[in-house]
């Protein structure tokens, strides 16, 4: 299955979710290359950490709260 972007580019399901991953790894949990190669947690276990914190990015966003993602990985 492929998803097609705005600006018309193309890309696999698999490859979006995994540059999701390494996106969240690297922009919210602020890991440089090195960390996220060495990194050992469990694709699923990633997987519900970034849920966990979209739900509750999108809870505080609903009560007018700004928090960075630092504060949200508890």
């Amino acid at each position: 299955m492929e998803i097609t972007f705005d600006d018309s580019t193309i890309a696999s399901r698999e490859y979006f979710n995994y540059w999701t991953m390494v996106q969240y790894c690297m922009d919210i949990k602020k890991m440089n290359y090195k960390q996220l190669l060495a990194d050992t947690t469990k694709e699923q276990d990633l997987k519900q950490e970034m849920e966990k914190w979209y739900e509750e990015k999108k809870a505080n966003a609903q009560h007018g709260f700004a928090k960075s993602g630092a504060e949200l990985q508890g």
